[in-house]
């Protein structure tokens, strides 16, 4: 049984993984957003020749400040699953190392953004494709981590969803972020003209739709009985 200060704390939690959630996606937005969806490597990066520069970096800077905030939100998640001993530290290693790496990841995609405007002006394009290599060489890597760990994440919160008494009624595992992600991408592929707006930042759209529910469901666990 939770005493009120810890039922209190874990709403407020939630509310704040919310938050932290969004505005790190509006940062990835700002700084990924393309409305011809020019996406990935095979498109050579051109959805970094749409956002201007001041655009760049203030999603730089609300990406990578709101990107720690997620740490929080999954000992939130944590609390909610009730996970005890090594299933707990377990997850919470993952959310660490895996949140860690993301926050990285995000901010190598604002100095690949100058990088290809740089190059778009013709200045020493050898050069600068030389520099854009090393660099996707880094962050490539990175992004396969955080979805090594978002995925383990995710499954251990349906299995505990459905094997354990939890604060989450069942139907909650079809919100677990890497089947939200999964829903972005079936939606950009079936109706790209709405997809496109989800897509760029699909992991933190993703999370704001988990922590909204489950800043919901830790305010009937703290304020309902």
């Amino acid at each position: 049984m939770m005493n009120k200060n810890h039922s209190s704390w874990l709403f407020f939690t939630g509310l704040i993984a919310l938050f932290g959630a969004f505005i790190t996606g509006l940062g990835e937005w700002l700084m990924l957003y393309s409305p011809e969806a020019l996406y990935g490597y095979t498109k050579q990066h051109q959805n970094f020749l749409h956002p201007s520069l001041a655009q760049i970096k203030l999603g730089f800077f609300l990406g990578v400040i709101g990107a720690p905030v997620y740490i929080l939100g999954y000992w939130h998640i944590a609390q909610m699953l009730k996970l005890k001993n090594l299933t707990y530290w377990i997850f919470m290693s993952l959310a660490v190392f895996g949140f860690m790496l993301g926050n990285v990841w995000l901010g190598t995609n604002a100095y690949i953004a100058f990088l290809i405007q740089a190059i778009n002006t013709n200045m020493q394009v050898e050069s600068l494709q030389v520099v854009l290599n090393q660099i996707e060489s880094l962050s490539e890597p990175l992004l396969q981590v955080i979805r090594i760990c978002v995925l383990a994440l995710s499954g251990i919160t349906i299995w505990k969803i459905l094997t354990t008494k939890t604060n989450y009624p069942k139907w909650v595992i079809f919100s677990a972020p890497f089947l939200v992600i999964i829903y972005i991408f079936l939606l950009y592929f079936l109706v790209p003209s709405i997809g496109n707006y989800f897509l760029p930042a699909a992991l933190n759209v993703a999370h704001v739709i988990f922590f909204a529910f489950s800043s919901y469901f830790a305010y009937q666990v703290c304020y309902k009985k």
